[in-house]
């Protein structure tokens, strides 16, 4: 029944060292929190985070390179005084004075390191602690950290949270957020009204805040839980078996059609290539149907939006918007929608775009140095000049090309300059064909001019890189021949399209990268988390890249990575709990996995030395029976969401269903209610669970 991240319970030998469950510990690599504050101490690195907060987010900003305070914070805070985390008592009963802080990163800055969408924190003054979701790029995962001792004279301490007890609400191993309107957040005028009764700005932060911030924040979250599911594309979804040359080659023939993708940035490009046509679409349709036959689960981010509880009420919570409970998934991927994706995603979210606007510089150059061959199409264009009431000329574009085969390629919109000549100018054109279409960014200019020659430079409309056309072919030149004085509408014009297969040499430098993954020179194709940025670099070199640079977000080597459950050790000589009998055995097995720390939030009932563990069941059991008898009932009808909760059940492979008629619940349910007291039992259930006795870490 249970197969994976088995609680130290279940083998008494580990029962009570300290606890770690489901690889707290990342295996490889450090978080973007550690790279962002560590520094150097003597053959290694320390922690260094700044306080009070305000010098916390100065840090993170003036971190990243290329940061520019006129150009706008990359941060993005929200003030939440009544919400749904493990912090969500610690300021009770003065919620709206001491509201909690939520904060992304959601902009990347031109350092050589992946930011954007990839580290979050969550500060609760009166708990002194932050809560820190920060990725760790060489494990391809979301890393759980809480700095603790968060406050004036103290020395702040990070560690590794209890992962287990993380994703029993983080279902995605990433951030949540709830959905529009964000009711709990000071993006509800009620809620910033109340926090505005104490501060102006809290922390540095606004209280009074843009709505588009609050969209930006949930954009954030919701492009960070999908980073899991192109991570499980990459790695597993290009893995057919013990053939790892294939396996390698599928991952190379991805990697070419993200990059063929991210610099195009344009509707479903055609993916000319054999490395993919003939490699990566066949594997990972056969890989799909093997693994994922009823497509691949991907979790949301998003929980229910909810009002905040006024403050007479407890934290009366409905129990189908618990956190804890299980929630549809976002989607479930077919082969088709998970390719067209993933291929866009690792683009968007693993490539730096410095490296692809570099890539396109040295593509554009060996077409210049003639190292790539070009193809010039002739056609003819009309102009339509028009004048707008504020003396802003328009110009209407209308231009026409036969391409290879006699297909037609045509190029129309609107130029605008703020004079009556035929140029400088810029606009958005379209380009159509019957293959494809794609939308440019047009920047008009005169050769000279006595030439009369109009040529518009066309560029990505998303991105500062060269416009392509839907097979990725590059527009490196358009012109237009123009008569002396302006042409009467209608008048066709001689044109000239230059056009470059200039993709061909970005395919051969990866076939090149594949040999050398075969000779075991580097590792980038293996079945491990993306490294988009080694992958650029080493493109890159191989297409003549001469700048070289240093990753200015340093890895931390040496840095200490502590995970401080507290110990549930046994004094010598002490009452083995177990021995008690079977039902708290069962106890131990489902609920220590987040019971047994020291922390106020979840209460620490399994934590201590026997006599300790059977106060505080004695003193939780009106609140534990509540909470196990929801079991009986359907979810319409919980007061309460269930212990253990369903996600929890769920993710150590616990079937729900089967819990909820199993010998081990019924015998839970018996041991807690011998605890309560004969006037109390028979009302846990009917009685209102917020006034029942609190249970709480003395």
């Amino acid at each position: 029944m249970i197969t994976r991240c088995l609680l130290p319970a279940l083998l008494p030998l580990l029962l009570f060292p300290r606890l770690v469950v489901c690889g707290d510990l990342p295996q490889h690599g450090y978080s973007l929190f550690d790279r962002i504050f560590s520094k150097p101490a003597g053959n290694g690195y320390v922690h260094d985070v700044p306080y009070p907060f305000e010098d916390l987010l100065q840090r993170i900003e003036h971190r990243l390179p290329g940061y520019a305070p006129d150009s706008g914070s990359p941060l993005v805070k929200v003030l939440i005084p009544r919400g749904r985390s493990l912090q969500r008592e610690a300021a009770r009963p003065h919620y709206y004075e001491f509201p909690r802080i939520v904060v992304a990163l959601d902009q990347d800055s031109r350092t050589p390191a992946l930011v954007k969408n990839r580290l979050f924190l969550g500060y609760q003054e009166k708990s002194q602690s932050i809560e820190v979701i920060s990725y760790n790029e060489a494990a391809g995962r979301f890393d759980f950290q809480i700095v603790e001792n968060y406050a004036a004279g103290k020395k702040p301490r990070v560690r590794y949270a209890n992962r287990s007890l993380c994703t029993s609400c983080h279902q995605n191993a990433a951030t949540i957020f709830a959905r529009p309107r964000w009711r709990e957040s000071n993006f509800n005028n009620q809620v910033a009204e109340r926090i505005a009764a104490y501060h102006k700005s809290f922390h540095g932060i606004e209280v009074w805040a843009d709505k588009g911030d609050a969209a930006r924040f949930d954009f954030a979250t919701d492009q960070a839980g999908l980073l899991e599911a192109y991570q499980k594309v990459w790695q597993n979804g290009c893995d057919a078996g013990e053939d790892e040359n294939r396996n390698r080659a599928c991952r190379a023939g991805l990697f070419l059609a993200v990059l063929q993708q991210a610099i195009a940035a344009i509707p479903r490009p055609k993916y000319r290539s054999a490395l993919i046509e003939k490699t990566l679409l066949p594997l990972l349709q056969q890989s799909w149907q093997r693994r994922w036959p009823d497509g691949m689960p991907v979790p949301s981010a998003d929980i229910d939006d909810r009002e905040p509880p006024t403050d007479t009420d407890e934290d009366r919570l409905h129990p189908l918007q618990d956190p804890l409970n299980l929630r549809p998934l976002l989607a479930n991927w077919s082969y088709k929608p998970a390719l067209r994706r993933s291929i866009q995603g690792i683009g968007e979210q693993f490539l730096l775009y410095q490296d692809l606007v570099y890539l396109n510089k040295l593509l554009v150059r060996q077409i210049r140095e003639g190292r790539v061959p070009r193809q010039t199409l002739r056609g003819s264009c009309s102009l339509e000049f028009r004048h707008a009431a504020t003396q802003i000329e328009w110009t209407y574009v209308d231009c026409s090309f036969i391409n290879a085969g006699d297909t037609r390629i045509t190029i129309e919109g609107e130029i605008s300059k703020a004079d009556g000549s035929p140029g400088p100018g810029q606009g958005k054109l379209l380009i159509t064909g019957t293959a494809g279409w794609a939308r440019v960014q047009a920047f008009a200019s005169l050769d000279k001019p006595d030439q009369y020659l109009l040529r518009l430079e066309l560029r990505n409309t998303n991105r500062r890189l060269a416009a392509r056309l839907w097979d990725n072919r590059i527009i490196t030149d358009f012109k237009i021949e123009l008569p002396v004085s302006p042409p009467q509408p209608g008048t066709l014009l001689d044109a000239s399209l230059e056009l470059s297969d200039d993709l061909g040499a970005v395919e051969a430098a990866i076939e090149s990268m594949l040999a050398d993954a075969a000779s075991g020179r580097h590792d980038l194709f293996e079945k491990k988390p993306i490294q988009g940025v080694g992958l650029m670099q080493a493109l890159l070199k191989k297409l003549g890249d001469e700048r070289g640079y240093a990753d200015l977000l340093p890895t931390p080597q040496g840095l200490p990575q502590v995970v401080q459950h507290e110990s549930a050790a046994l004094a010598d000589g002490a009452h083995d709990p177990l021995s008690t009998g079977s039902a708290l055995q069962v106890m131990y097995r489902f609920c220590a996995g987040c019971h047994s720390g020291n922390a106020p939030m979840p209460p620490g009932f399994l934590h201590g030395d026997s006599a300790t563990i059977e106060a505080r069941l004695q003193q939780c059991a009106p609140r534990i029976s509540h909470r196990l008898s929801m079991w009986q009932k359907d979810a319409q009808h919980w007061k309460k969401s269930p212990m253990p909760p369903p996600a929890s059940l769920a993710m150590n492979q616990v079937d729900p269903e089967w819990w909820r008629n199993s010998e081990e619940l019924r015998r839970l349910q018996d041991y807690i209610r011998d605890l309560l007291p004969a006037a109390t039992a028979a009302l846990v259930e009917t009685q209102n669970y917020d006034t029942l006795p609190r249970c709480y870490n003395g």
